[in-house]
């Protein structure tokens, strides 16, 4: 087609789409002119890109909403467990601590009842003994009244047998010491009383200077020698030495009890500010140190038995005053068998229910010891010989007169 006839050429129609004008409808028999092709290329191909940008849009919100809420729903799903799981390890462990807390309630309860049994055959077993100790007392009481009558009577004696003569005097003098010492010590066993009768009857049959008593003397110098032999211990200062030791039983530490230390240290350092501790660095410094001393950590490796109530723990000193206190008394009647039985049932309750490792608790232990190991005897000998020979003298002589 030439430019010289534009009428005879046909006008190009415009197809209804983009995808009209790329399928090539034959239907409409049309004619571009360059400038009009070019323009409608233009247009297909921006159509083109914005119907990909529009689907690339959409395909991306898509995507991200989709990956978005999978994201979300599983860190949901996440926390939720995560929620559970502490859930179900804060039950574990409320469960754990009240089964221990039951445990130990029962073991309290069981502690309580045991120390209830052992208090009531400590105090049976103390009743029975003071008992019999009060029957040993009045037994002692009347065979010192019989003593003590026979001494009246023999003074009696001696006061009407007076006239005899100093020679007779002494020696009945002399048989009453030495019936005095031989009585003080089978009954009481008065060894320190036995041993200055004897001395004083040396000195009255030195004074006589009679040969014929030189049988007695040497037997009784023998007796001597036996009753100085025989240890001696110091019943009162034992005495005194358990009566404090049943003052300090309140003092101990009983097993399992937890003792805080103080803030002594802490107190001391804060109280000597130095000349730096005016400086902000200084403030700083004391700051810290003031923060540090408010929390104490402790290395508890084993298991801590909480701490008895006051009438637990009154029971608990009761274990231990009560056997010294036995012991006293048994010492003070000469009852030597039941004196070291009473310290040993001390010294046990002292193992169970005190702590072994408080040094207070290893010094009493320490005294108790000590004590038990006081030699206290029953058995003491025969001191009837030489009043046995001097009564013979007496009788020859009285014969003989």
């Amino acid at each position: 087609m030439s430019s010289d006839h534009p009428q005879s050429e046909t006008q190009p129609v415009a197809p209804k789409d983009a995808s009209d004008a790329a399928a090539g409808d034959d239907t409409v028999p049309a004619r571009r002119g360059p400038n009009g092709s070019r323009s409608h290329q233009a247009v297909a191909v921006a159509a083109l890109l914005v119907g990909l940008i529009a689907l690339a849009g959409s395909g991306f919100v898509w995507y991200s909403t989709a990956v978005t809420g999978r994201l979300e729903l599983t860190e949901t799903l996440t926390r939720a467990e995560v929620i559970a799981q502490e859930f179900d390890a804060l039950r574990f462990s409320q469960r754990t601590a009240e089964a221990e807390q039951n445990a130990l309630r029962r073991q309290i309860e069981d502690d309580r009842r045991a120390l209830e049994d052992e208090l009531k055959v400590l105090n049976e077993t103390t009743r029975t003994e003071f008992s019999r100790l009060d029957q040993q007392q009045n037994k002692v009481e009347r065979e010192l009244k019989a003593e003590f009558d026979t001494l009246v009577r023999s003074m009696e004696s001696t006061r009407q047998e007076m006239l005899r003569g100093t020679d007779e005097w002494l020696l009945e003098e002399i048989s009453q010491l030495l019936s005095l010492a031989n009585e003080r010590l089978l009954l009481i066993g008065d060894v320190p009383s036995a041993l200055r009768a004897l001395e004083l009857a040396q000195e009255r049959m030195a004074e006589l200077a009679n040969p014929a008593l030189l049988g007695v003397r040497r037997q009784l110098a023998a007796d001597i020698a036996i009753l100085t032999a025989i240890p001696v211990p110091d019943i009162d200062g034992i005495v005194l030495q358990l009566s404090i030791l049943m003052q300090q039983v309140s003092d101990l530490r009983l097993a399992g009890e937890i003792v805080v230390a103080g803030f002594t240290d802490t107190a001391e350092q804060a109280s000597k500010p130095t000349a730096a501790d005016n400086t902000l660095k200084g403030l700083g410094r004391r700051l810290i140190e003031d923060l540090s001393a408010l929390v104490r950590i402790r290395n508890i490796e084993t298991t801590q038995v909480p701490n008895l109530a006051p009438d637990q723990r009154f029971l608990v000193h009761e274990s231990v005053r009560s056997p010294l206190n036995a012991a006293q008394l048994a010492l003070l009647r000469g009852l030597p068998a039941i004196y070291r039985s009473s310290l040993d049932r001390a010294q046990v309750a002292l193992i169970r229910g005190f702590d072994e490792t408080s040094t207070e608790v290893m010094v009493f232990r320490s005294a108790i010891e000590k004590l038990a190991v006081v030699e206290l005897t029953n058995e003491y000998p025969d001191m009837s010989k030489a009043l046995g020979l001097l009564r013979e003298i007496i009788h020859r002589r009285s014969g003989s007169e």
